[in-house]
């Protein structure tokens, strides 16, 4: 589990990159869960949606504290079934 340092540096990679693909709207991220995609780099994994009501998903791979890779979530990364708050500017 990333402590509080690799905590704030995920949320601010996760921003930068929301304001890089030019989504929509606002970001919501899930909390950290567990990865269950397989074939992944990591362990655990945020998703990201955008309150622009596009319905699409972007799930962050997380390992030893940092963001190691992101796609476009499928259905294994259960993106859908999170529970989502609002991902502050840093």
């Amino acid at each position: 589990m990333p402590n509080d340092t690799e905590s704030k540096a995920i949320r601010s990679s996760i921003y930068t990159t929301f304001a890089s693909l030019k989504l929509p709207g606002s970001p919501e991220i899930s909390p950290l869960h567990e990865n269950k995609a397989l074939g992944t780099p990591a362990d655990f994994a945020i998703c990201l949606r955008s309150t622009g009501g596009n319905g699409k998903y972007v799930v962050f791979l997380i390992s030893q504290g940092k963001v190691v890779d992101y796609r476009s979530a499928v259905g294994l990364d259960r993106c859908n079934e999170q529970t989502y708050a609002p991902l502050r500017k840093p």
